[in-house]
């Protein structure tokens, strides 16, 4: 099918978007539908992944979900899931069609119909430029809960901070991942609202780790927000990406909702460094407001979009 423009999902949620408008970005040029699907997504450090963004709604766009029936098939069996996708990585390599993520480099590279792309293209580039096409870009979640729209009338009328925080499988990995310390957040905090005149809502995974490693944090939030309150991933993201004030978590889920968030016009304050051990991963971008763990200090986000401009035009000149 040359009307076509595949990609390939894993990861959590913050990383399915990476790679959703990463796709967009291409089939926009390229006139295609894109296709979006799940057979690798078991490839990645959580084998209960699931294509998550199915269950949004890209207002503008009308994208193909697509899911495994292997997958289907084989649930719960997951190292034999995982065995045959190893497999199936590589012989899609071997697949003149599908294209992997450090292809795009090369100087002939050229963007084409009936393509498949395979990688995390964590850039916020793509996401700019979708936004720059389309700046009504927004989601919305299929089917919210009650508790969910409760929670946003309330959020609506109150404007708290919120505040997220990763902990979760980051203690589960220490020799990878470090943990944000504490003082991150309560300095992001007096920076975003000096006087603590609003409330303080916690996003975390687990009460009792948020307690135990965040007890100042814990005790200054009106409001504390996990996985008993009800809400599903998708929900929790989605509220954090309607606040007017947030201080964002080393992670692809709150930094993508800090995107949504600055692109309305609204403060978001983020690390300026993913605290990744043995490697220098960065997703701050220069335009946000980023807060350097070293010095405890806040850098202002810059309105210089020179970066920008560059990364587009090599983009465009792959068509």
């Amino acid at each position: 099918m040359k009307n076509v423009t595949k990609v390939k999902v894993i990861g959590g949620i913050g990383n399915q978007l990476f790679v959703l408008v990463f796709g967009l970005a291409i089939s926009e040029n390229l006139k295609t539908k894109l296709i979006v699907d799940d057979s690798i997504i078991h490839l990645g450090s959580n084998k209960s992944r699931k294509m998550e963004i199915a269950n949004l709604i890209f207002n503008g766009y009308n994208i193909k979900y697509r899911t495994s029936k292997l997958k289907k098939l084989l649930v719960g069996h997951f190292k034999f899931i995982i065995f045959l996708n190893k497999i199936f990585w590589k012989l899609s390599k071997l697949n003149r069609n599908v294209i992997t993520e450090d292809s795009l480099s090369k100087l002939q590279f050229k963007f084409t119909q009936g393509k498949s792309f395979l990688g995390y293209f964590q850039d916020w580039f793509y996401a700019d430029y979708i936004h720059e096409r389309n700046s009504s870009f927004s989601i919305d979640l299929v089917n919210p809960s009650i508790n969910y729209i409760d929670l946003l009338n309330k959020a609506n009328q109150s404007k708290p901070t919120f505040v997220h925080v990763r902990l979760g499988d980051y203690l589960n990995f220490p020799e990878i991942y470090s943990i944000l310390p504490e003082y991150y957040f309560l300095d992001s905090l007096k920076f975003l609202d000096m006087n603590y005149n609003s409330e303080i809502w916690l996003f975390t995974e687990n009460f009792n780790q948020a307690k135990k490693y965040y007890p100042e944090l814990v005790k200054k939030a009106d409001k504390i927000i996990d996985k008993e309150g009800g809400l599903s991933d998708l929900e929790s993201f989605k509220l954090l990406s309607t606040a007017t004030k947030l201080v964002a978590s080393n992670s692809t889920f709150s930094m993508w909702a800090a995107w949504f968030i600055n692109k309305k016009g609204f403060s978001a304050v983020v690390p300026i460094s993913f605290e990744t051990k043995n490697s220098g991963y960065q997703l701050a971008d220069e335009r946000w407001d980023r807060y350097n763990l070293d010095t405890r200090v806040i850098i202002p986000g810059s309105k210089l979009n020179s970066r920008y401009l560059e990364k587009k035009r090599d983009f465009l000149s792959k068509f």
